[in-house]
């Protein structure tokens, strides 16, 4: 059963480079995207996804109310990933409690990055609807 991953970034370089690190993946996978909150709440309603990737950096919005919608919308189903540049300690805390798992620093091209995205596919099972 393939993973369905949703990217949620404003940012094409950080889309492209997700994109490129599943691609080159071995685990099989469909990937959704969108560029904006808003849009993301849209697709949930009808979308069962299994991963969440979430760029810190969305404009004109807070992250962390996003991750806490996101949570909402798929009773807490989905791995929420946040990645991000810099993240402090206090962000980080409540982040955790909103349900994200996991924080990735936004050079996703590095090493560290593919192989903590690659680590997240492969230990994220399918979620198999009832």
């Amino acid at each position: 059963m393939k993973k369905h991953l949703l990217v949620i970034a404003d940012s094409q370089e950080i889309l492209k480079n997700l994109v490129d690190i599943f691609t080159n993946s071995k685990a099989p996978f469909k990937c959704t995207y969108a560029s904006s909150a808003r849009q993301a709440l849209e697709m949930l309603k009808y979308l069962s996804v299994d991963i969440v990737f979430i760029d810190q950096h969305l404009r004109g919005i807070d992250v962390l109310q996003l991750a806490s919608a996101i949570r909402f919308e798929t009773g807490g189903n989905s791995r929420l990933c946040l990645i991000g540049k810099t993240i402090d300690e206090e962000s980080m805390k409540k982040a955790r409690l909103l349900g994200v798992s996991d924080f990735i620093g936004s050079f996703v091209w590095l090493p560290e990055g593919n192989e903590q995205i690659q680590a997240i596919l492969r230990e994220t099972p399918p979620f198999e609807q009832a």
